[in-house]
C-alpha cells in the first residue's frame, strides 16, 4: 500500500526520486526495506534486512520510470508492503502510475 508520498526538490547530489518499500509480514512487523534511489542516469536498488548490519547493493539499472515501477513490482507484495515516495514532483507522479496504473 502506498503509505507515503511527498513533493520535493532534490538538492546537490540527491536523487531525484527515492523510493522505500518496506518488506512486511501478515502480522506487520518489518522484517526488510529495499531503497530504490532515482538518479539522472542511474537506479541504485538497495536491501537490508532486520538485522541492521548494513544494506547490500542489489542492482545498479539505467535510469527509466518504466525500469523503477518494474524493479518496484518484482519486490512488492500489494497486500501487506509499505511504499514511501519522495521526489520531484512529475517523477513522483510518473512513478505512482507506473506502479499502480495497471491495478
Amino acid at each position: 500500500m502506498l503509505k507515503y508520498a511527498e513533493y520535493t526538490r532534490h538538492s546537490l547530489t540527491e536523487p531525484l526520486l527515492t523510493v522505500t518499500l518496506y518488506k512486511k509480514v501478515e502480522d506487520g512487523k518489518i522484517v526488510g526495506a529495499f531503497r530504490f534511489l532515482y538518479f539522472k542516469n542511474h537506479i541504485i536498488i538497495l536491501y537490508e534486512d532486520d538485522s541492521y548490519s548494513g544494506a547490500d547493493v542489489i542492482s545498479i539499472e539505467t535510469a527509466s520510470i518504466g525500469k523503477l515501477a518494474e524493479n518496484i513490482k518484482k519486490f512488492y507484495d500489494k497486500d501487506t508492503d509499505d511504499l514511501s515516495i519522495i521526489g520531484e514532483k512529475s517523477m513522483l507522479d510518473s512513478a505512482i502510475e507506473e506502479i499502480y496504473g495497471d491495478s
